[in-house]
């Protein structure tokens, strides 16, 4: 006869004690009186008892009884509300519900500025001959002084002698003024790197999920005055200990009460732009929110203006798009090469057919001058 781990007679079902009845005891020899219900349902729970005394949540006593375990209750802990950058109070965890908090609102480590190819000193030196240079009217100082308004590296001519002396081509130049555009090019605004961007980014994506509250005093909030022709903006300005400073300029286009146009708010951290939100109600309900790829500084006078696709010129001559387009397979691409190709060639047999008769006329000029 089998006995179970405490000595009893196997041939009862569980783990029961057949003495004194503790424990759901079923006879299974049938040897006994019946047991309502049947074996099944003892078998079931006898199993869903197993797996609660092998959980470590339930236990057998010295007489067989099954024992439910009690843990000591744990006191619930709530997620303390802060209020983000935008302004809108969330649970602590930040509008990029990162996963865990983060105690630290210290600026990253990452490169605060990459100007790629560029002597500072030059710079610096050009900056300080610009502004001490007289000019021969108000306007035209005034107009000069502007270009050099900020102490950051900024879009003027002193920026682009650096990038030279620091080995970038006219060609890199070029492609640089193209993709923003000749006006913000010598606007005098301040020069916003990818690098940057990145760096003001991540220096969110901390604040947002840091223990730093209006309410203990980890940052400081600052509401501006209206400002603008019809008061439409607003500056918050959010300094964090130890961190950046962050500044949520609203917008919110309105004549006597008449909305005219969307609302906005964009956030900039230590005065890079990093995100857009637009539209929803006063609690940010229903609004899109844009993270901006474009490069945009708080004290900006002037917007970049990526070109039109219309408007890239190929910088390649005939020759080095002929070997393009003999290794190239791509039938648009192809395409694209040969409009190219023809342009080209169109252009320089103008000038040639032109060139001729420039030549001539000059020319003729010299012979009456020689005469006279």
């Amino acid at each position: 006869m089998a006995l179970d781990p405490r000595g009893e007679n196997r041939s009862y079902s569980g783990y029961a004690n057949k003495k004194t009845g503790a424990g759901s005891y079923s006879n299974k020899s049938g040897n006994g009186p019946a047991v309502m219900g049947g074996s099944n349902s003892d078998d079931k729970r006898q199993r869903k008892q197993g797996e609660q005394v092998r959980l470590g949540n339930a236990k057998y006593d010295k007489n067989g009884a099954y024992v439910v375990i009690r843990k000591p209750k744990t006191k619930a802990t709530t997620t303390p509300k802060i209020k983000t950058t935008m302004g809108i109070e969330t649970d602590g965890y930040g509008v990029n519900r990162q996963s865990k908090l983060l105690k630290s609102v210290a600026p990253t480590n990452l490169a605060a500025r990459n100007y790629g190819k560029f002597d500072n000193s030059t710079y610096q030196a050009s900056v300080e001959s610009n502004k001490n240079s007289t000019m021969p009217s108000i306007l035209l100082s005034a107009i000069k002084n502007d270009k050099y308004r900020n102490d950051e590296v900024s879009y003027n001519q002193a920026y682009f002698a650096a990038r030279l002396a620091g080995g970038a081509s006219q060609a890199e130049l070029k492609s640089e003024q193209d993709s923003i555009g000749m006006k913000k090019a010598y606007s005098g605004d301040r020069v916003i790197t990818p690098d940057m961007q990145r760096k003001a980014s991540d220096d969110l994506s901390r604040v947002t999920g840091s223990m730093a509250t209006l309410q203990n005093g980890g940052v400081t909030k600052t509401v501006g005055d209206p400002y603008g022709f019809f008061g439409e903006n607003q500056d918050t300005t959010y300094n964090y200990k130890g961190g950046p400073s962050i500044v949520t300029r609203a917008n919110n286009p309105s004549l006597f009460g008449v909305g005219l146009g969307d609302k906005t708010s964009t956030t900039f951290v230590d005065g890079v732009a990093v995100a857009k939100k637009t539209g929803g109600d006063g609690l940010g309900k229903g609004a899109g929110l844009e993270f901006l790829t474009v490069p945009e500084g708080i004290k900006d006078t002037t917007p970049v203006v990526p070109p039109k696709d219309d408007d890239i010129v190929d910088p390649r001559g005939i020759d080095e798009i002929n070997k393009a387009i003999a290794e190239t397979t791509d039938p648009e691409e192809l395409k694209s090469l040969y409009k190219r190709r023809l342009s080209l060639m169109r252009s320089n047999r103008t000038r040639t057919k032109y060139a001729g008769l420039l030549g001539e006329a000059d020319t003729k000029r010299t012979n009456l001058m020689s005469i006279s």
